[in-house]
C-alpha cells in the first residue's frame, strides 16, 4: 500500500476517513513494522483510528484537538508506543491500545511531537512558547525550553539529545537537551 518509489504512482490507498469536507486526515503515522497506520480523523467526532493494511480497524479512540485544530500523532521507533498530541499529550501501549499516561503538555494544546530514536523521550511544541521533553514511559517532564513568542510549530529529533524546531516566524532552531 502506498506509492511506488520508482515510478511515483499510487499503488493503493486506505480510506476514505471521515465525512467529505470535514477536514479529512490532518495527521497519519505508519507503524515501524509497516503493518498498520494510525490516522487522525478530523470530523464531527475527532478520533484516531488504527487501520491494518488489509483495511481492518484495529483500534479507535477519541481525539480532542486543541482549539487551533493542530495536533500530531506518531509511533515510537521501537513500535511499542503511539503518542497523540491534541488538547493533551496521550501515550498508548500499541499491544493493548490503552492509555499509559496523559498530560496537559502545553497551554493551547500540542502542535507537533516526535520520539527520540531510542524511543525513550518525546519532544513536543505548542502555542505557549515552550519546547518540552517528556519521558516516553511515564510522562514525567524532563526539560522545558522557552522559545518565547516565536514558538515552535514543528519539531524533529536528529539524535537522542538534539532536536530541530521550525518556528512561527520561519526560523529553524537547534536545541540540545541536558539528559
Amino acid at each position: 500500500s502506498g506509492i511506488d518509489l520508482d515510478t511515483g504512482s499510487i499503488v493503493a490507498t486506505l480510506g476514505p476517513f471521515g465525512k467529505p469536507g470535514s477536514g479529512g486526515v490532518p495527521s497519519a503515522a505508519i507503524h515501524p513494522d509497516g503493518s498498520k497506520v494510525a490516522v487522525r480523523i478530523h470530523d464531527d467526532e475527532p478520533r484516531v483510528t488504527i487501520v491494518g493494511l488489509d483495511r481492518s480497524v484495529l483500534a479507535e479512540f477519541p481525539f480532542e484537538p486543541p482549539a487551533t485544530s493542530a495536533g500530531h500523532i506518531g509511533f515510537s521507533p521501537d513500535g511499542s508506543l503511539l503518542a497523540a498530541g491534541g488538547s493533551q499529550l496521550k501515550v498508548f501501549d500499541t499491544k493493548s491500545w490503552t492509555v499509559l499516561w496523559q498530560v496537559d503538555a502545553h497551554d493551547g494544546g500540542v502542535f507537533h511531537l516526535d520520539f527520540s530514536p531510542n524511543s525513550r523521550s518525546i519532544v513536543t511544541t505548542g502555542p505557549d512558547g515552550f519546547v518540552r521533553l517528556w519521558d516516553a514511559r511515564d510522562g514525567s517532564l524532563l526539560q522545558a525550553i522557552s522559545m518565547g513568542e516565536d514558538y515552535g510549530k514543528a519539531v524533529a529529533f536528529t539524535d537522542d539529545r538534539h532536536v530541530v524546531v521550525g518556528t512561527l516566524n520561519g526560523l529553524v532552531a537547534g536545541i540540545t537537551f541536558d539528559v
